[in-house]
C-alpha cells in the first residue's frame, strides 16, 4: 500500500488493520516506518495500531523483532513508552530474537528512573517469565529496589514516583508469585511497605502478603 493511501487511513482512523496486515503484511513495516519517520502527530495513530496488532496477533511480528527494538530506542517519549508495551506483548512468539530483545533492550527500562518507563516495563513481566521462564532473575532482580530508587520527575526526585513504582510492582508479584522462586523476596518487599505514605501502596502490600501466606 502507498504511504500516502496508509496516512490517510491513519488519519481517518477508522480501519481495520488486523485484517489489512493480513491482506497485505507490508502494512506492518510501513505503519513502523510512519512511526519512526513521519514528523506529524499521524505516527501516533500508528504506534497505537501497531501496539493493539501486537496485542491481538503477536504472530504477525515474528521476523520483525529487529524493527521493534529499534523503536525501543525512539527520542520520542510517547513513541519510546507505547512499544514498551508492545514489545512484552509480543513475548508470546517465543523466538530466540525476542529473547535477546528483552535482554539487550528491555530490561535495561526495569532500571529506569522515569516512573512511566519503569511502570511500563513493569506491567508486562508476566507474559514475559511466561513465554521465557529462564529471564525470571532477570527480570524480578531489578524490582526489590524499587520502592528505595529515586525516580526523576520534572528534572526534580519524587517520593511519590517510588511508592507508585513499588505498587506497580507489587501489582506483577501477586501476579506471578504462585510459580516463583522469590516468594521470600516478594514478602520482604511487601512487609517494608505497610508503612508506604501512599494508601493504595499500603493496601497492595496488605494484599500481598495475605495471598503470599495463603498459598504457604
Amino acid at each position: 500500500m502507498e504511504r500516502q493511501k496508509l496516512l490517510k487511513l491513519l488519519k481517518e482512523n477508522k480501519a481495520d488493520f488486523t485484517l489489512l496486515v493480513k491482506k497485505e503484511p507490508d502494512i506492518l513495516q510501513s505503519l513502523i516506518d510512519i512511526e519512526k519517520s513521519e514528523p506529524s502527530a499521524i505516527k501516533f495513530t500508528a504506534e497505537k495500531a501497531v501496539r493493539n496488532l501486537s496485542e491481538n496477533n503477536p504472530e504477525l511480528f515474528i521476523g520483525m523483532e529487529d524493527k521493534i527494538s529499534s523503536l525501543l530506542k525512539s527520542e520520542n517519549t510517547f513513541i519510546r513508552l507505547g512499544n514498551i508495551i508492545t514489545c512484552s506483548n509480543l513475548a508470546p512468539i517465543g523466538t530466540e530474537k525476542m529473547s535477546e530483545l528483552f535482554k539487550d533492550a528491555y530490561i535495561p527500562f526495569l532500571y529506569s528512573k522515569n516512573i512511566a518507563e519503569f511502570g511500563n516495563a513493569v506491567k508486562g513481566i508476566p507474559k514475559i517469565i511466561s513465554a521465557f521462564p529462564l529471564l525470571e532473575d532477570d527480570l524480578i532482580e531489578p524490582l526489590f529496589e524499587a520502592d528505595q530508587r529515586v525516580f526523576i520527575y520534572k528534572g526534580k526526585p519524587s517520593p511519590e514516583c517510588s511508592n507508585v513504582a513499588a505498587g506497580k510492582v507489587i501489582d506483577v508479584f501477586v501476579k506471578i508469585s504462585n510459580n516463583s522462586l522469590y516468594r521470600e523476596e516478594m514478602l520482604d518487599f511487601a512487609k517494608r511497605n505497610l508503612n508506604n505514605t501512599k494508601n493504595s501502596t499500603k493496601r497492595k502490600a496488605e494484599k500481598l502478603i495475605k495471598c503470599l501466606k495463603d498459598k504457604e
